[in-house]
C-alpha cells in the first residue's frame, strides 16, 4: 500500500531531520487525505485504492513539472530546485511515465487498429496510456501521426 509507505517515510524523516523530504512527503499525504475527504463527500465509504493514490501523485508530478518549467523561465533557479527535489520524491512512489517513443508505438498501434479519426485515436490512446503518460504528450503524438 503507497498510503502506509508515505506514512512511513514520513516518520523516518522525522527522526532523520530531513525537513525538505518531510515536507514534500506530508504535502503527498494531505494530497491523498484530500481526496479520501472528498471520496467520502460523494457517499463513497471504500479507502483508495493504490490506482487512486497513483492518480493523486501523478497530479502532484504533474503540478510539480508545470512549476519547474515555470520557474526555469523566471529564472527562479531556487525555486526550481525545491520542486524538482519535491518531483523526485514524488517519482519514488509512483511508476516512471513512458518515454516518448513508446508513447508514439502505443498511438502507431492504436491507428493500426483501424481508428483514423482524432477523437477515437485519442480516447483509445488514452485508455491504454492511463496513468502512464501525459495527455498533452499524447494529444501531440496523435496530432502528429494523423497528418
Amino acid at each position: 500500500m503507497i498510503k502506509e509507505q508515505i506514512l512511513s517515510d514520513i516518520t523516518a524523516a522525522q527522526k532523520a531531520v530531513d525537513a525538505p523530504r518531510l515536507g514534500a512527503l506530508r504535502m503527498l499525504s494531505s494530497a491523498i487525505q484530500s481526496r479520501e475527504i472528498e471520496k467520502r463527500g460523494k457517499g463513497e465509504t471504500a479507502p483508495l485504492t493504490d490506482e487512486e493514490i497513483t492518480a493523486v501523485l501523478a497530479k502532484e508530478a504533474k503540478k510539480r513539472t508545470e512549476a519547474i518549467a515555470l520557474y526555469a523561465q523566471g529564472g527562479r533557479e531556487d525555486l526550481k530546485k525545491k520542486e524538482e527535489a519535491e518531483l523526485e520524491i514524488i517519482y519514488a512512489y509512483i511508476p516512471q511515465p513512458l518515454s516518448r517513443e513508446e508513447v508514439e508505438k502505443v498511438v502507431q498501434a492504436v491507428i493500426e487498429d483501424g481508428k483514423k479519426d482524432f477523437p477515437s485515436v485519442m480516447k483509445e490512446a488514452s485508455l491504454r496510456l492511463k496513468g502512464k503518460a501525459d495527455g498533452k504528450m499524447v494529444a501531440e503524438i496523435v496530432k502528429a501521426k494523423l497528418v
